[in-house]
């Protein structure tokens, strides 16, 4: 199985520590339990576009279409 997570157009799963350490100021690590932080009664879209919502000011009815 190939893995990849894309960040500013670049696969950070092939970069070495080095190509990684300006990126630390960019990204941040999030641990939490998956069980005890969704609500189930949120439908998917939401529960996903809610920190984008919430830090760059878009709102749910574009986070399909752009």
């Amino acid at each position: 199985m190939d893995i990849s997570a894309i960040f500013g157009g670049r696969d950070v799963v092939k970069m070495n520590e080095w190509q990684l350490k300006p990126l630390h100021k960019r990204i941040e690590k999030i641990f939490q339990d998956p069980y005890s932080s969704l609500n189930s009664g949120m439908k998917i879209l939401l529960i996903i576009s809610e920190p984008v919502v919430r830090f760059e000011g878009r709102d749910e009815g574009t986070m399909l279409t752009s």
